[in-house]
């Protein structure tokens, strides 16, 4: 079912919730109309692959943050094919579906989330920049496939996670993956963020994002609870004190109540932290008993996850939408 722009408009705008899109929706609709005009039958349904295709043209002029991905990892690319597939496109079709997608994201107009991700950067309003992020995996759920997924929040979930559910865990991986996650050049996704951001107008946004850094899982002793959700921290071996700010003030997890924990003395503060302006914890994070993270070794529950991370995809076997063999572990390894 083609929309009409008033349609188009809304769908458009409640896509990118408090993003400001008005702007760009004339041309976007015009490559709504122009993907659309290719399928051969629609249904009478929003075409859901045509809207994905639209994101990553968007993308492509924008932040290009799923680029580099999608240029470098079979499974990545893999989506798009697939996005294609969904919007009902012949695969006849494809390459010229490819080549107007390339043509289409060499015009496009200022970008409302560039500009969003701007304004978060400058202000140095992390709840906001994490929340754009959020919404690119939500929207782009093909550049996570590169990313460690359901054996990682099973790990988790064994060792450190215990009380918490496995969708509780899976979203701490899109945390982890949000901040400590590096492709195989090494980069983060906060780093390849700022390489959206080219040219002199650019150079504070680009600077504060790279000034960000990020520590995967660990857990903290709390040595004092402040007002207006901070606290003050110490690691388990006493490396490093701090203060530190919570995504969600007081969200005690294992109870699932929204509350400041009635002592903190007995528990440790479980989750990743984040170095920008000053020390964040985005959620989720947990208040874990003492008791129950005896035996935390850090740095060797790392190295065991990633081995088993390694070897899963030396063992694993997937298949492009050709039905072509995938070697997961040259792609998601080797450069």
């Amino acid at each position: 079912m083609a929309l009409e722009l008033e349609q188009f408009a809304k769908y458009w705008q409640d896509i990118h919730e408090d993003m400001n899109v008005t702007a760009e929706i004339p041309y976007y609709y015009d490559c709504y109309q122009q993907l659309e005009a290719l399928v051969e039958d629609d249904g009478d349904y929003v075409n859901g692959g045509v809207i994905w295709l639209l994101l990553y043209v968007e993308d492509l002029g924008g932040l290009k943050l799923g680029k580099w991905n999608m240029e470098h990892y079979h499974v990545t690319a893999n989506w798009l094919d697939i996005s294609m597939e969904d919007a009902g496109y012949d695969m006849e079709d494809w390459d010229k579906v490819r080549s107007l997608l390339l043509e289409l994201g060499k015009h496009t107009p200022k970008s409302g989330v560039k500009r969003y991700v701007r304004d978060a950067v400058l202000d140095l309003d992390f709840d906001k920049l994490w929340k754009v992020i959020k919404w690119y995996f939500k929207n782009y759920p093909g550049y996570l496939d590169c990313m460690p997924g359901q054996e990682t929040g099973e790990y988790l979930h064994e060792h450190i996670f215990k009380n918490q559910d496995m969708d509780w865990c899976m979203r701490f991986v899109d945390t982890d993956d949000a901040f400590c996650w590096k492709a195989k050049d090494g980069k983060t996704i906060i780093q390849r963020l700022a390489d959206g951001f080219e040219g002199k107008e650019y150079m504070e946004v680009r600077n504060n994002l790279l000034a960000m850094r990020a520590h995967t899982v660990d857990a903290y002793r709390v040595l004092e609870v402040l007002e207006d959700g901070l606290v003050v921290i110490e690691d388990y071996k006493r490396k490093m004190k701090g203060t530190v700010a919570l995504s969600q003030p007081f969200l005690l997890e294992a109870s699932g109540k929204a509350e400041r924990p009635k002592s903190h003395h007995d528990l440790y503060l479980v989750g990743d932290l984040v170095e920008w302006d000053k020390w964040y914890m985005p959620e989720p994070y947990a208040w874990i008993p003492k008791v129950d993270m005896a035996g935390f070794e850090r740095e060797a529950m790392l190295e065991e996850l990633r081995q088993e991370q390694i070897w899963d995809s030396k063992h694993g076997i997937t298949e492009d939408v050709y039905g072509n063999q995938i070697d997961v572990y040259k792609d998601l390894y080797v450069l």
